[in-house]
């Protein structure tokens, strides 16, 4: 878009590297461009395209050993269209200025996705695969990596529209620093217990999170300016159906079993898991922050380098109370899990891990095997309602509530900040509060003996999630903040 030749120059590109041979018939095309007619289109925009085009297969050229064949006809063209001093001029340009070149060269360049390796369950390759999907479906060119060294040879001297990870320690490396485009590093997990991946990442690389409270915390601690909220896509494998009569699970949890492991729990660990169950609102950092608080109060210090104003040690504490947070997590999801069940509701999960569930109404727990993410779609489309519970993501909006609203089942969730800013709760997702799980059952109630209900809200949803929250909306809102990122702007989606 910015040659002002306006030709099909992306299209024309790939057909060379796919062919090997190019015919150059006419330099413009008028249906690449209808908001431009063909005679205001001068032969100084075709001399700028056609110097950019030696330019751009340069290397390809030279290796073929068509380098000074080409550019004598292209020189005899230019001087046919009385263009040859700009011609001249622009090819002088861009090999001489790296930054002219690339100021163009972005515009076709391909998006690198780092698809890293099977950590998390390969769940976060799903994500990269999802990503590339969704740039492909949005008119992108798109080169993905494999966690392989004998890969990277490929993207030497490579310029790109940018670079994305996926908690992807890769990224740290030179070799991608070096890679000229912006490079994104998509972020799930709570931040400060990744202090070593995040405090070596260079102040320009975007870090896109799907909770604002993470982005939050990497500006704070981390000094990089350029932490937003960002959150995943959703994925659809199939057509999908709001009526609730094709449904014949009630509820389905597709999450894993965490355990309540508080009883294991002493000295500080201990008080911070008590206080946190006190207080199910807070973050985990608010409610250190607020432990800290109370027991100063109290004339008591943990230890003299505990001071909560200094932001390394408070980080070091953080991060020391992992097992503690671990421990927080499974209390509440037990207490979400055994609110359901011991009402008498079928719940429907998935995995081994499930088999120690111990709490009360196990009997009504109906244990499935491991599911794939594309099977835990299939499981979703059986269900009336799909159940979410955060992993303290208390400001996020995770990818299984976007799979859940794109599933065609309600989407039964934890309520967060994002959730409660940018979805009707009532006509599009229902939530429930961790403080408040005595409402669970009623509501529970309400959605399963009102089929019509649950269609209205399902179908709000799925329309919503279509237009919102799916890879490729997501894939779009990458390449514009991709295109602002060279102007150093930034626009939290």
């Amino acid at each position: 878009s910015r040659l002002t030749a306006n030709t099909n120059f992306e299209f024309l590109c790939r057909m060379v590297r796919e062919t090997g041979n190019c015919v150059v018939r006419k330099a413009v095309c008028a249906a690449d461009h209808p908001v431009k007619k063909i005679d205001e289109i001068t032969s100084e925009n075709i001399a700028e395209t056609l110097a950019y085009m030696i330019r751009y297969h340069m290397n390809n050229l030279h290796v073929l050993g068509k380098t000074d064949r080409i550019f004598s006809l292209f020189c005899e063209n230019m001087r046919i269209a009385n263009a040859f001093p700009v011609f001249q001029q622009k090819v002088n340009l861009f090999l001489s200025d790296e930054r002219a070149y690339e100021k163009l060269a972005v515009q076709t360049a391909p998006f690198i996705i780092l698809r890293g390796d099977g950590t998390c369950g390969g769940v976060l390759q799903e994500f990269a695969d999802d990503l590339a999907d969704g740039l492909v479906c949005n008119g992108q060119a798109v080169v993905e990596i494999d966690d392989n060294v004998e890969q990277y040879d490929k993207l030497q001297n490579m310029v790109c529209k940018g670079i994305v990870g996926f908690q992807n320690r890769a990224l740290e490396i030179d070799f991608f620093r070096k890679i000229h485009g912006p490079k994104f590093q998509f972020w799930f997990d709570n931040p400060l217990r990744f202090e070593k991946v995040l405090r070596n990442l260079p102040e320009e690389y975007y870090i896109l999170c799907q909770d604002a409270n993470y982005a939050s915390l990497i500006r704070d601690y981390y000094h990089t300016k350029n932490a937003i909220q960002f959150p995943p896509g959703g994925k659809m494998l199939q057509r999908i159906s709001c009526d609730q009569e094709e449904r014949p699970y009630d509820i389905v949890f597709v999450g894993t079993y965490f355990e309540d492991s508080g009883n294991t729990l002493e000295g500080f660990q201990r008080e911070f898991y008590d206080y946190m169950l006190s207080h199910p609102s807070e973050t985990f950092e608010e409610g250190l922050s607020g432990l800290l608080k109370r027991k100063s109060a109290e004339g008591q210090r943990i230890r003299e380098e505990d001071g909560e104003s200094d932001k390394e040690r408070f980080i070091e504490l953080s991060r020391s109370l992992k097992p503690a947070c671990r421990a927080v997590i499974g209390y509440y999801r037990n207490a979400v899990i055994s609110t359901i069940l011991e009402a008498g509701f079928e719940l429907h999960v998935y995995g081994d891990s499930w088999n120690d569930y111990e709490g009360a109404g196990r009997e009504h727990l109906k244990i499935h095997p491991h599911a794939t993410v594309e099977e835990s779609l299939k499981e979703l489309g059986k269900s009336k309602i799909g159940l979410n519970i955060m992993s303290w993501h208390k400001a996020g909006m995770t990818e299984r509530v976007a799979n859940i609203m794109l599933s065609g089942a309600v989407c039964l969730t934890e309520e967060t900040v994002y959730l409660r800013e940018n979805m009707q709760i009532g006509e599009e997702i229902i939530t429930f509060g961790l403080d408040r799980l005595e409402e669970l059952p009623d509501k529970i109630q309400t959605l399963l003996e009102n089929p019509d209900l649950r269609e209205r809200i399902a179908g709000n949803a799925y329309r919503d999630a279509m237009d919102k929250y799916t890879w490729p909306r997501r894939a779009e809102e990458l390449i514009m903040l991709s295109e602002r990122a060279a102007k150093d702007t930034i626009t939290v989606f």
